[in-house]
């Protein structure tokens, strides 16, 4: 006959491999490199911008975003390569609200062959936080 112990223990141990396992498959910052919002800035007044993505919610996009971005959301990335190919040998920066959704868009930005791909460090909350430019309305959409 098996204690209660054991048998909380055999049914918890498979929940935490599996909750390891899909964690392990989640996308890594450390896969990217990072440009600091200062340094995006600079580049930008410099007349020197690379190319910046918006990956949050034409909603989101609309309400503040970096000047010169181009919106397109995070999960249409991987189905719209082709729309992005132009820009597969220049540097590319990447940022959402808080991060993730960026990781994402750069994980299959990298699959597809881009190389040169930078995630803005702190996301569009360290932007606005070192109160930098925010253009409103529509910009540029894909």
């Amino acid at each position: 006959m098996q204690s209660r112990d054991s048998i909380i223990i055999r049914g918890v141990v498979p929940a935490i491999v599996v909750i390891l396992g899909t964690t392990a498959c989640a996308p890594s910052w450390d896969a990217h490199e990072l440009i600091t919002p200062t340094q995006l800035l600079t580049q930008i007044k410099a007349g020197n911008p690379p190319v910046i993505l918006d990956v949050r919610t034409v909603e989101e996009y609309e309400a503040g975003h970096i000047p010169g971005a181009i919106q397109i959301y995070f999960q249409d990335v991987p189905t719209r390569i082709k729309d992005l190919q132009t820009f597969a040998e220049q540097d590319v920066v990447i940022y959402c609200e808080r991060g993730f959704r960026a990781q994402i868009a750069e994980t299959a930005l990298l699959k597809a062959g881009f190389a040169q791909i930078y995630h803005l460090e702190g996301d569009i909350k360290a932007w606005r936080r070192a109160n930098f430019p925010v253009d409103k309305g529509t910009g540029t959409q894909l």
